[in-house]
């Protein structure tokens, strides 16, 4: 009869639509994970607002507000208020716990530099190679995942805010052929 083969017909889609439904509710049962940054203070220059604040290269940031902190994401929600920053837009001081050398410092954000340390603050993250494409001129290199980059031309790489600005520099000094200039 007609309706075992309108039945047959929606037999098809309503599996892929079932499937569907299975899947999403397995993902928001399970979640999704992403890497988190770590919660340690890349580059400082002297003149900056974090510097000013008294946060060095290398701290710890443990507490915001005396809550705990794992990560990057943990730090920058505690500080500056996640989504919409509602802090950024209604300043308070902020007390933060740092761990430097070992030992544990207290620190204070003015509400009036908070949008500054907003707008500097880098975390550490490591000149590590997290991909090499076959062909390219990392792999040329010899370059493998998991190699620390150290040095580019003699100059240190501590981490990857050192790296970029060294290998875009040098890709100035290449033509297109890929051969030094001779300017």
């Amino acid at each position: 009869p007609w309706w075992h083969r309108v039945i047959i017909a929606l037999a098809g889609p309503g599996a892929n639509f079932l499937l569907a439904l299975v899947v999403c509710i397995a993902m928001f049962v399970v979640g999704i994970q992403y890497a988190d940054s770590s919660n340690v203070v890349g580059r400082v220059s002297a003149a900056s607002p974090l510097a000013a604040v008294g946060l060095a290269e290398q701290d710890r940031i443990v507490e915001v507000d005396g809550r705990p902190v794992r990560g990057g994401y943990d730090v920058r929600t505690a500080l500056f208020g996640g989504e919409g920053a509602p802090r950024l837009k209604n300043p308070q001081d902020v007390a933060l716990t740092v761990e430097r050398a070992g030992a544990r410092l207290p620190l204070t954000i003015p509400a009036a530099r908070l949008a500054a340390v907003n707008d500097s603050l880098r975390f550490f993250q490591p000149a590590e190679i997290g991909e090499v494409v076959s062909g390219m001129p990392a792999y040329t290199a010899g370059l493998m995942v998991g190699d620390h980059i150290t040095a580019v031309d003699g100059q240190p790489v501590l981490d990857w805010s050192d790296l970029t600005p060294l290998i875009s520099k040098r890709a100035l000094e290449l033509d297109p052929a890929g051969t030094r200039s001779e300017e």
